[in-house]
């Protein structure tokens, strides 16, 4: 069985993927996307925002085109597509004609990317990690949409117990206004408590100098633990491992659990998170990971799990025990495609 992987070239989700297919058998091979503004250069990012937008379409056009030909040279029996944001109408019929089957995986809500959703009547299947899209998707289009989180690539996030836990407190992801207020009161904390706070994330642009020094103004003592990049997995894995407590912050938009949660209970480390509805549903809260409500609440629990390590390790090592069995990437791979890859040619 041949399978083709299309999706964003994004914290190595597409690669993950693809291994998980090739562990469950299949030949693979995948293409990746960025959007247009990210990969444009500084003088065509200009000319787009002035209205030149047929520079914006010839990028996707040429994207799709290379898709094609990739398509035509290798005839994949399924293709998987993560978001889908590139591929254009055009090419999902194409790929629909040849009899190859296509599964959508969201891992973003399609609420925030309606220009996907008149694509959607060419695929097999469609999977979401927000669970919010299955009622969303059948009561607009009476389509069926079947929850998944997106899971962990168990090569990237593992345990490693030689590890010493040199940072108290750490928290990755990008900087939107929840997370910094929140983490401002975990800066303030750590501040008058000399606990060692790590945050790693984009939080202002390095071009422009006084853009750190804007946001240093708007949020200290928060600027004191920021290192202002976005790290690659392998990084991120290892800043897990040595944290005694990795800080989970969803964004506002999304309902459902984000792939961190995943990720951290794989490296064996103790997670604090806001509270999710489907959470509960998916880890045994209070044993594989611990749920913040308020702003005291959160301070509260990170004071008492600090101060208690036997504690915090047992609950770091039930939950590397849970997502080991039920959330790799893998186990994601089989169940998308138990009903839909069993097509031979």
């Amino acid at each position: 069985m041949k399978a083709l992987v299309v999706g964003p070239d994004y914290f190595n989700y597409t690669s993950s993927v693809t291994w998980a297919l090739g562990e469950l058998g299949y030949q693979v091979i995948e293409q990746t996307y960025k959007n247009f503004m990210e990969d444009c250069n500084y003088i065509e990012k200009k000319l787009c925002k002035i209205g030149f937008k047929s520079l914006e379409q010839r990028y996707y056009q040429e994207w799709n085109q290379n898709l094609i030909s990739l398509y035509y040279q290798y005839r994949p029996d399924i293709c998987i597509v993560l978001n889908g944001n590139n591929i254009s109408l055009q090419t999902l019929k194409l790929f629909k004609e040849n009899n190859t089957k296509l599964v959508l995986w969201l891992i973003d809500s399609i609420m925030r990317m309606p220009e996907n959703e008149e694509k959607l009547k060419f695929y097999d299947k469609v999977v979401s990690f927000e669970h919010r899209d299955e009622q969303y998707l059948y009561e607009k289009y009476r389509m069926k949409c079947s929850y998944l989180p997106v899971g962990f690539d168990p090569r990237i996030y593992y345990p490693d117990d030689k590890i010493i836990k040199d940072i108290d407190i750490s928290f990755v992801g990008s900087p939107v206004a929840k997370r910094i207020e929140i983490l401002q009161h975990v800066a303030t904390y750590a501040q008058q408590n000399n606990r060692k706070l790590a945050v790693f994330g984009n939080f202002w642009d390095e071009k422009y100098f006084w853009k750190k020094n804007r946001f240093a103004k708007k949020n200290s003592p928060l600027q004191l633990y920021v290192h202002n990049a976005n790290i690659p997995p392998q990084e991120v894995a290892q800043i897990y491992r040595r944290s005694k407590i990795c800080l989970n912050i969803h964004i506002p938009e999304h309902e459902g659990v984000n792939p961190r949660t995943f990720e951290i209970m794989g490296t064996k480390s103790f997670e604090l998170v806001d509270k999710k509805p489907k959470m509960s549903e998916l880890v045994n809260v209070g044993n594989d990971i611990i749920e913040y409500g308020d702003i005291n609440n959160l301070i509260n629990k990170i004071e008492y799990y600090l101060n208690n390590d036997k504690l915090r390790e047992c609950i770091a090592k039930n939950a590397y025990m849970t997502a080991s069995k039920t959330y790799t990437i893998n186990e994601m791979i089989r169940k998308i495609i138990c009903d839909i890859g069993n097509k031979k040619r």
